[in-house]
């Protein structure tokens, strides 16, 4: 199954990550693409625990943590549908119909003219 992409379109058209606001997404390639350094203007050293993070990096963990969370559940809804569509197309080929399609005695038009009578 192909990933998903991590960008989508808003109602104006522009590219967002999926799960942020476009003002969100600017904030975040912005922070993105800055090197994380500490209050000396060192390099951070990663990997480390989100309390200790500088502010900036803080709030990019955040929005990454936003998008992450939207991208995964993104993710199982297209799984869950496409096995859905799956189940659907396998019974469609094999000449099964769902419960729901079925006929039954009580609700044919024969059943039902000869209730009547």
């Amino acid at each position: 199954m192909p990933r998903l992409p991590s960008h989508h379109r808003d109602s104006l058209g522009r590219l967002v990550l999926i799960g942020l606001t476009f003002e969100e997404t600017e904030e975040f390639e912005r922070s993105d693409a800055t090197p994380a350094l500490d209050k000396d203007g060192c390099l951070f050293p990663w990997p480390t625990d989100g309390d200790c993070l500088p502010r900036s990096e803080h709030r990019w963990l955040e929005l990454y943590e936003k998008h992450i969370a939207a991208y995964r559940l993104l993710d199982q809804i297209r799984r869950h549908t496409s096995r859905l569509e799956t189940r659907r197309n396998e019974g469609a080929t094999t000449g099964r119909k769902s419960a729901a399609g079925k006929k039954t005695a009580k609700n044919t038009p024969e059943k039902m003219k000869t209730t009547e009578s």
